[in-house]
């Protein structure tokens, strides 16, 4: 079985996620090569299938266990094996729907511990939560505002893109106000490397502040 470790939040201790990872993987679902394993090596014990269970026995058993915990199946067949059911009769492999029960006993605790863990890894991030650094009333306007611009701009650039291809109306230039503001944010230091998609909105918004409207000018009116 593959192990498919979940991406830890920051938030969570890394051990948590760790563990909720590993217990994860513990509950994925018994896969049909497992199953087969499993009954081999209860027959290669001298067990024997049970009587009247012959034709497609193996069909019977990928029927009841295909959605048992992969977890629960091994604990149970190494039990089995042990002869630790006392309830259970070591000549005879158990019955589908007897060996699906015993795998399903045999995971209870991993859900318990799983659920648990779950529980603790959402109350951390709760608390990770409250006590993040919020923004300021002015941070937010601002955020708000860019959101604003940026979605205009989308769709400017989105009527030039059309009237380029003949499918709409020619788009009017951005005003000389919207000019300066995005030279303002284009010149804005980066966090970090930019993505090519961060690149291509940097050269469109360079494109754009070309095309914009010159400054208007209040001119006086002169008398006649």
């Amino acid at each position: 079985m593959s192990r498919n470790l979940a991406t830890a939040d920051s938030s969570i201790p890394s051990t948590i996620s760790e563990e909720i990872a590993e217990l994860t993987r513990r509950l994925q679902f018994a896969t049909p090569a497992l199953i087969e394993d499993c009954l081999e090596r209860m027959r290669a014990g001298g067990m024997e299938l049970p009587p009247g269970l012959r034709r497609g026995w193996l069909d019977e058993y990928r029927y009841a266990l295909h959605r048992v915990p992969a977890y629960g199946l091994v604990m149970a067949t190494k039990k089995i094996k042990r002869g630790e059911y006392p309830d259970h009769r070591g000549n005879f492999v158990p019955l589908p729907a007897q060996l699906a029960h015993l795998c399903r006993i045999e995971a209870e605790s991993t859900i318990a511990d799983l659920t648990r863990l779950k529980a603790k890894a959402n109350a951390a991030k709760t608390t990770a939560d409250l006590f993040a650094p919020k923004d300021t009333e002015e941070q937010a306007r601002q955020k708000a505002r860019i959101r604003e611009l940026h979605a205009a701009f989308k769709a400017h650039h989105a009527a030039v893109k059309a009237a380029q291809k003949g499918w709409g109306p020619a788009a009017e230039p951005i005003d000389h106000e919207s000019a300066q503001y995005w030279t303002l944010i284009k010149n804005l230091q980066d966090s970090g490397p930019l993505t090519a998609e961060q690149q291509e909105f940097r050269r469109r918004i360079d494109m754009e502040i070309s095309r914009a409207k010159p400054p208007v000018k209040n001119e006086g009116k002169s008398d006649d």
